[in-house]
């Protein structure tokens, strides 16, 4: 016991040592503050090193833990990828809708594929209809009296290709990228 006490004082007074020469033959300078510091830590170590014994064990450490917590993070992480690339496909969805309008036509259904990278790879339209307050309304649109219905006129081929080709032109696609049903 008196050992353990006798060799613990001198590694005190070795680290104390050590730590005096150490500020004596540092150059005043920025960096010396900072080599007080780890020396004030090895001197430290050297007293409570007792305390805290020579060894530790490591297997109170439960490695599975930092696990299911990096799981947790994976799933925020997918979750917050998945948010993002839905805020991205209907921003575009709504610029396309945009586009549409802008040329006198509407669809309430649009769809957009886009890869983990954020590039648009298809672009699905389906329903295109003349918009009531656009400027290419063309045609009486048929009313039913008596069943409240009113039938929208459909789109022709010629005014389909048009539409393809400047959602293409608008968006940086090949014309192949955007399918009108």
């Amino acid at each position: 016991m008196i050992n353990n006490i006798s060799s613990w004082a001198q590694g005190i007074v070795i680290a104390i040592i050590i730590g005096a020469v150490l500020q004596m033959v540092i150059p005043e300078n920025k960096n010396k503050k900072y080599i007080k510091v780890v020396v004030g830590i090895y001197v430290l170590f050297s007293i409570i090193n007792p305390v805290i014994g020579t060894s530790f064990n490591f297997d109170d450490f439960k490695i599975e833990q930092y696990m299911s917590i990096n799981e947790t993070n994976d799933e925020k992480s997918n979750s917050y990828e998945k948010n993002v690339k839905n805020m991205f496909q209907g921003k575009v969805k709504k610029s396309i809708k945009n586009v549409l309008n802008e040329e006198g036509y509407d669809s309430e259904h649009i769809d957009v594929k886009a890869n983990d990278n954020y590039n648009i790879e298809l672009v699905q339209i389906a329903n295109v209809q003349y918009n009531k307050k656009g400027k290419s309304i063309i045609g009486i649109n048929k009313v039913d009296i008596g069943s409240g219905s009113n039938t929208e006129k459909e789109i022709s081929i010629i005014d389909s290709l048009k539409i393809k080709k400047k959602i293409a032109e608008s968006f940086g696609l090949e014309e192949n990228q955007v399918e009108i049903k």
